[in-house]
């Protein structure tokens, strides 16, 4: 059973090559990088044009889109490109964890078809700050308190749900909730994610993100009527 990490990237030289290092020193052997470069501007065509030559270029696939598309069409491209059945979430700016891929494929193999599992908090410079409070997801308390409580780079999924819940472009992505609004309609259809309680990825703390630029009130505002929404359905 192979599984094919997706790092969509913007603008991330410098984090770019320890994530995909990341991804091919796992325990798993089985494993391929999709690397989206949603049409950088810094230095990341000078750094993948390094990368093609090395010895591990033959596990990773290096696609560049032609203009900036976002990070919800990227991860659509990266799903889409990857020759496995499992996708493994992971942001250009953190890092996965040695045995991720090994306990990931282990519950894939038992039946599961999602899973997230905890994670490290790290700073700018990659400083451990400790561990991000996630636990069991909780479909009725994440559509209460508007919070999935789930560490987006921990997460694997099949390719099949990848292809049925694409990430939404437009306003999830400028409000960087676009994992939220694919976690919420798979939990109203009854997709059961599967926790691992033990750190997956390392997740970056930076104050130049989507996440600490965005407006809250707007976030909220957003998410009660995503929510709202999927209850209607329902």
């Amino acid at each position: 059973m192979n599984l094919s990490f997706i790092i969509p990237t913007y603008n991330s030289a410098e984090y770019l090559h320890p994530a995909i290092e990341s991804c091919l020193q796992q325990t798993y052997p089985h494993v391929e990088v999709v690397v989206v470069d949603d049409c950088s501007t810094d230095s990341t065509p000078d750094y993948v044009a390094w990368a093609k030559k090395q010895e591990w270029a033959n596990r990773v696939i290096f696609i560049r889109n032609e203009v900036n598309m976002g990070r919800s069409a990227s991860r659509n491209i990266g799903n889409a490109a990857a020759t496995s059945g499992i996708l493994a979430v992971l942001d250009a700016d953190d890092l996965s964890t040695p045995r991720r891929a090994e306990l990931t494929v282990a519950k894939f193999k038992a039946g599961s078809v999602f899973v997230h599992g905890s994670a490290h908090k790290m700073d700018p410079v990659g400083r451990e700050m400790g561990m991000v409070g996630t636990d069991v997801f909780n479909r009725d308390k994440a559509a209460e308190v508007l919070s999935a409580g789930i560490v987006h780079s921990t997460v694997a999924y099949t390719k099949t749900l990848a292809q049925r819940y694409p990430y939404l472009a437009g306003e999830p992505a400028r409000l960087g909730v676009d994992d939220f609004t694919i976690f919420m309609p798979m939990a109203f259809d009854g997709v059961k994610f599967d926790y691992i309680p033990t750190a997956l990825a390392a997740y970056r703390i930076n104050e130049f993100g989507v996440s600490a630029q965005r407006d809250n009130a707007e976030v909220v505002a957003f998410k009660r009527g995503f929510v709202d929404s999927l209850k209607v359905v329902a």
